[in-house]
């Protein structure tokens, strides 16, 4: 039977009938606001570009004194300007929530990643390829904002041909406008078969919704990949160097117990 995948237009309706409520045992993996003022005890850099710029600011903030803040600078070869964390990956057949909140200030040139959760090839051997990641967040001029998820019956079982992180991946085409704060909350499970599902609100709006298998097995050699996806966050904006200019705070990964209110950033009055 064909999937059937939420469309848009429910959008609103859903949305104030679907945010689950929070659970008496959840567990937060991983968060961080940036309130210690220094990113680097947890997470791991990537940064490729003589200007790529990776800071911690106290203006704009979602909430708190602290956000960090990404730039970089197409004419001076700038080609990422990424954070991972450094202890938590998001493994196939297990359960996720995942919270953050993004701010853009300058349009992402060319790929438009700000947010990736990227594949892993088969023993980590980066020569041959990952293939598509699982889900991809893009910030385009003129205010689209592109979500890309490996929901494609497709591609689940098929060698990717190499053309880049969202290969083969179902496109949600949503807006977004500069200088103003987006929250998101991602539910997902990633699974080669009927158990896998996903789930994403923007500012309490659910956006997406899908049931089914949603990762591709295989990397670029053909070879069955690590069984896990990473967080980046932070811009990639080309492979030859592009502009961008990105803030994020807020971040959150809870478990299976976790819930919608326990990853959501915080309110604001």
């Amino acid at each position: 039977m064909p999937r059937v995948k939420t469309p848009i237009s429910c959008i609103a309706l859903l949305a104030c009938c679907c945010i689950p409520m929070s659970q008496v045992n959840a567990e937060i993996l991983f968060e961080d606001g940036f309130e210690s003022g220094d990113y680097t005890t947890k997470w791991n850099t990537s940064a490729e570009g003589p200007t790529s710029l990776i800071e911690v600011v106290s203006s704009p903030v979602r909430s708190g004194s602290y956000a960090v803040h990404m730039k970089t600078t197409g004419a001076n070869g700038d080609r990422r300007a990424e954070l991972v964390p450094i202890t938590e990956s998001f493994y196939w057949e297990q359960e996720y929530w995942l919270g953050f909140s993004f701010q853009v200030r300058q349009y992402v040139g060319e790929c438009g990643i700000i947010v990736q959760h990227h594949s892993v090839p088969h023993d980590r051997d980066w020569s041959v390829g990952a293939g598509p990641n699982g889900f991809t967040l893009k910030a385009f001029s003129g205010g689209f904002l592109d979500l890309h998820v490996s929901t494609n019956d497709a591609i689940i079982h098929k060698t990717p041909d190499g053309t880049g992180a969202d290969w083969g991946q179902i496109r949600v085409p949503l807006r977004f406008t500069k200088h103003v704060w987006y929250d998101v909350v991602c539910h997902f499970r990633y699974a080669a078969d009927s158990t896998g599902f996903w789930e994403v609100w923007i500012n309490d709006e659910l956006v997406y919704r899908d049931a089914g298998p949603n990762i591709g097995v295989l990397d670029r050699s053909g070879t069955n990949r690590d069984p896990e996806e990473y967080l980046k966050i932070g811009l990639y904006p080309s492979r030859n160097g592009a502009d961008g200019e990105v803030f994020f705070d807020e971040i959150r990964i809870g478990d299976a117990n976790a819930s919608y209110y326990d990853v959501r950033p915080a309110m604001i009055d």
